[in-house]
């Protein structure tokens, strides 16, 4: 098997396997808010950014109860991720 997503330990008929290999790596995804800014009170970039004040951001991520990243931007840091992969790992992208 070449990958596997999902498992949060191996499985006990593979834990003897001296050539099984774990890695454990973020996985790119995020849910976003998008705000339709063109009109209504969203047109207002006070309220956008009372909105984005109000939300607590960390404290949803500690609620989440598995490990998350914060992403500031839209590319989910991908680049950082292609970059971490393809220098430490032995495959080939």
């Amino acid at each position: 098997m070449d990958a596997l997503v999902g498992l949060t330990s191996v499985p006990s008929s593979l834990s003897g396997n001296k050539g099984l290999r774990s890695y454990n790596l973020p996985l790119t995804g995020a849910d976003m808010v998008f705000y339709k800014t063109s009109s209504g009170v969203l047109a207002d970039q006070a309220v956008r950014q009372a909105l984005n004040e109000a939300v607590n951001v960390n404290q949803i991520i500690l609620g989440l109860g598995y490990p998350a990243i914060r992403s500031g931007s839209l590319c989910l840091m991908a680049n950082w991720l292609l970059i971490r992969l393809t220098s430490r790992l032995p495959i080939t992208l």
